[in-house]
């Protein structure tokens, strides 16, 4: 090599260096690539554009450069290099998982220090896929046995008659302006089809003034976990059909009927009757096995024979205690309860209520000092129209027009109609949908109206499909294509996901954000919409309830990390204020948050998270989900921190998609097995809701995680194959899959614990006889090894094996069962002779002991199937 170009060749290695170290890798990467082109025989260059490539996460690009650094070795190479780069070239084929040439690359390492580990690695990796070489059976497996959430003590109910959440449209403007042909939507726990309904209103408003709206095609899933709440929406379907080609009386009749199922709890017998007609029809087009019901309700036979049950059930006469005087004296309990819960509710923040603006205007005849509310309240049931009563039940007419004399007690339920027919026209003008309408029945039989005209109108172009499941399940089986595809032209993805309340249940934004925007149309705009209905009060701003759920701190890395943005400007808010689109007593959270999806494409290196940030930030979300801080006042309706440890494998799968190198997560993981973080990270110390707290960086310091290591590494062994980047491991750290067990034990609780229905239920098993007593209000202290660790319990957060946390735990209510899978070690170390073990359940919304002890023996611990034979 002549003179100048080495000179040049060894101040690009420098320059390309000093790139390298400050993080510019793109940078680094056309210094160093001009530098090989001077040098061609320089083995540095390939050798440094490895690293490059390597760090970028460009696995098969690095290892071409080491192949092609090692293709220059000669007796003058640095041993000690040559044998860095067959180690690097080694991990490049494992994380791309080309396992033939890693095992090739493997023999040439020297030393048995690094060929060791990476021998296993590769054992390890061959062993999981040759197990699961198609994925789908180990989803399947995943779906059935692991729970998503923390668990709770109450069984469900049947399902909720009436909706939390105002009513609100997916069909937004950037819909009706596009130029595609067919529309997707998908909403999850549909329940009442109310925000069904406000779709088909919106698009019916839209088509008016765009007559091509009504010509295209319109898809509808609609899942529900509960078959109750298809078989009644089924019936309100059937009756808008119906009503929109009756006249007269008749369909007078049939309106009011879908307003009292809809909104009352009580309805009068000729509504009954004609409810009665709605059931037949349909239960005859299901028996009769017809393709599709009503021509275009797309369910599969499990489906239709469960809600063919309810349908018959519900042709009989309803059972002693679900009579009026039952049901009369159930409304005026309840409302004694909401009001004592208003009363009762806390929150640490003000909530942000409008001040100084119009509150939103009741519906007419709505009123709180209105005949309508008034005669509810004292009744409580709703009274039929003037008309309905003239033309079907004279005898109630002098009751009505008296408007009632009011008596001493405040009865409420639930919901009430007048709150039910605020909530559907919530983001809809009534002069345009229902005009000249007074009181709720009116303006239901209005809103019910104009909803069936554009049904019917659009019969043609509308399907539906209905499935039974879990809102994050179904969601997961979208996505890895699990779903059963019984009707080839419903599309995979949707251009709209309503996911109601939904997030105050399974662990807010980040939840819906991690199953949702994967099956949103990544080739056109496409949005999520939910609502916040249980907790309200806790957030005064948008930003504060992204920044406690998400943990970043501004808008702009939330797009970054998740391909979406608030689609909702601050000129919208300051329309909703001003418009009086909020009562004065409510909060801004009471708006349905809409995120728009931006991109699906990686970032840009510049746009990723550091290195350091970014496991930060991960090991903030696992603190979090291990020790949720403690809250006080927490009200049984009140939901925090329902997920388990299972968000964060999902999170990790996210990840990679977005850009992040896999080796950085690998490096996470590999870290959290030995049973210690080094990070500047801590388990919150309260509601994380501002852009500081988010950015808030400890002193760094070590942190042991072995209270919850164990439940830890057995999930990471069953996610191992289902994770999209090959795993560097100590395997010695790891159980094998064939270690992992079921395991059941059954507690004991007083009776009172059935209102603790929300999930916030965790498992722990206690080393009595190494601990002493569990501290019965101060576990969390005691598994914290931070700042605000109890210095008493210090040892036993720190110390191997004393204390195991699990999250992720099914319970069955009636036998007070808990079941959850772990490897076999620590079980057999908690059952072996002399030991002291006993298991509880804790609530980690107040951190207190919810059951009575149970002793961990072979007696009480049943052991279950293991997870898969190898």
């Amino acid at each position: 090599m002549d003179s100048p170009n080495s000179d040049a060749a060894s101040k690009a290695r420098e320059y390309g260096n000093f790139l390298y170290k400050a993080g510019d890798l793109p940078k680094a990467e056309q210094v160093y690539s001009q530098g090989a082109r001077l040098a061609p025989q320089d083995i540095r260059f390939p050798a440094n554009l490895s690293c490059v490539k390597f760090e970028l996460g460009h696995y098969v690009d690095a290892a071409s450069h080491l192949e092609h650094a090692l293709s220059l070795v000669d007796t003058q190479s640095d041993a000690t290099m040559v044998q860095k780069l067959h180690v690097r070239l080694v991990k490049a084929y494992l994380l791309s998982h080309k396992f033939d040439e890693a095992r090739a690359a493997i023999s040439n390492i020297t030393a048995e220090q690094d060929r060791r580990p990476l021998e296993q690695s590769l054992q390890s990796m061959e062993a999981v896929e040759a197990l699961y070489r198609d994925k789908k059976p180990l989803w399947s497996q995943v779906f059935q046995r692991l729970s998503r959430y923390r668990p709770k003590l109450a069984d469900d109910v049947e399902f909720s008659p009436v909706g939390r959440d105002v009513a609100s449209s997916v069909f937004g403007s950037f819909l009706a302006e596009s130029n595609q042909q067919d529309y997707s939507f998908l909403f999850p726990n549909v329940g009442d089809a109310r925000d069904v309904f406000a779709t088909l209103t919106d698009i019916g408003q839209r088509a008016g003034t765009k007559y091509s709206l009504s010509l295209k095609k319109y898809y509808f899933t609609l899942v529900d976990l509960k078959s109750a709440a298809f078989a009644r929406d089924l019936l309100m379907f059937r009756m808008l059909a119906d009503c929109a080609v009756e006249l007269g009386i008749e369909r007078q009749v049939t309106l009011a009927t879908l307003a009292y199922t809809f909104a009352a709890h009580i309805m009068p017998p000729w509504a009954y009757d004609r409810l009665q007609t709605a059931i037949h029809h349909v239960l005859d087009e299901i028996q009769r096995n017809v393709p599709l019901i009503m021509g275009h309700f797309c369910i599969d036979a499990t489906t239709r024979n469960s809600i063919s049950n309810h349908l018959l059930n519900w042709q009989e006469p309803p059972a002693d205690w679900y009579g009026t005087e039952g049901i009369l004296n159930s409304v005026r309990r309840q409302l004694v309860e909401k009001e004592r819960i208003k009363r009762q509710r806390r929150t640490d923040i003000t909530p942000e209520t409008v001040r100084g603006v119009a509150a939103k205007t009741c519906l007419p005849g709505c009123e709180a000092d209105s005949i309508c509310t008034l005669s509810f309240q004292d009744l409580s049931f709703m009274l039929p129209s003037v008309l309905l009563i003239r033309d079907i039940e004279p005898g109630l007419s002098e009751l009505a027009q008296l408007g009632m004399e009011r008596n001493d007690s405040l009865p409420n339920v639930n919901f009430t109609p007048q709150e039910v027919a605020h909530d559907l026209f919530y983001h809809v003008n009534p002069r345009n949908i229902a005009p000249n309408c007074e009181g709720a029945l009116e303006h239901l039989m209005g809103f019910f109206s104009f909803v069936g005209k554009w049904y019917h109108k659009t019969r043609d172009q509308t399907m539906f499909k209905l499935v039974i499941d879990d809102v994050v399940n179904s969601m997961e089986l979208r996505e890895q294509g699990l779903l059963n595809h019984d009707h080839p032209s419903f599309p995979d993805r949707y251009d709209g996901i309503h996911m109601s309340c939904i997030p105050d249940y399974v662990g807010g934004p980040l939840t819906i954000l991690l199953h949702g925007t994967p099956i949103l149309r990544h080739d056109k705009a496409s949005n999520i919409t939910f609502t916040i209905a249980l907790n309200q009060e806790q957030w005064a701003t948008r930003d504060n309830f992204l920044v406690d759920y998400l943990l970043l701190a501004n808008h702009s890395t939330v797009t970054d990390t998740f391909g979406i943005s608030l689609a909702e400007k601050r000129s919208y808010i300051d329309d909703v204020i001003s418009g009086g689109h909020l009562r004065s007593d409510e909060a801004l959270m009471k708006c349905p948050l809409t995120l728009s999806r931006t991109s699906y494409e990686p970032l840009a290196r510049t746009d990723l998270m550091p290195r350091q940030e970014l496991e930060r930030w991960l090991y903030m979300h696992f603190l979090r989900i291990c020790l949720p801080f403690r809250r006080i006042d927490t009200l049984s309706h009140s939901v925090f921190t329902p997920s388990n440890t299972i968000i964060f494998f999902r999170l990790l799968m996210h990840l990679p998609r977005i850009g992040y190198p896999p080796h950085w997560l690998s490096g996470v993981l590999a870290s959290m097995c030995t049973g210690e973080i080094t990070t500047q990270a801590r388990a919150p110390r309260a509601k994380i809701i501002r852009e500081a707290e988010a950015e808030r960086k400890y002193p760094q310091r070590s942190i042991s995680i072995r209270p919850f290591i164990e439940e830890f590494k057995t999930l990471l062994v069953i996610w191992r194959r289902l994770l999209p980047f090959g795993l560097l491991q100590d395997e010695s750290q790891l159980p094998a899959i064939d270690k992992i067990r079921e395991y059941k034990l059954r507690f004991t609780w007083p009776e009172t614990l059935t209102s603790v229905y929300h999930p916030v239920i965790t498992l722990v098993f206690w080393d009595v006889g190494t601990n002493g007593a569990i501290p019965r209000h101060g576990l969390r202290e005691a598994l914290l090894d931070d700042e605000e660790a109890n210095p008493k319990y210090r040892d036993i957060a720190r110390r191997p094996g004393c204390v195991h946390v699990i999250s992720t735990v099914k319970f069955d209510s009636i036998t007070k069962t808990a079941s959850f899978w772990l490897t076999d070690a620590p079980i057999q170390d908690m059952v072996s002779a002399g030991s002291h073990w006993e298991a509880y359940i804790f609530d980690t919304n107040t951190w207190v002991i919810l059951s009575e002890p149970v002793r961990v023996n072979r007696t009480n611990l049943a052991r279950g199937d293991v997870w898969s034979h190898i």
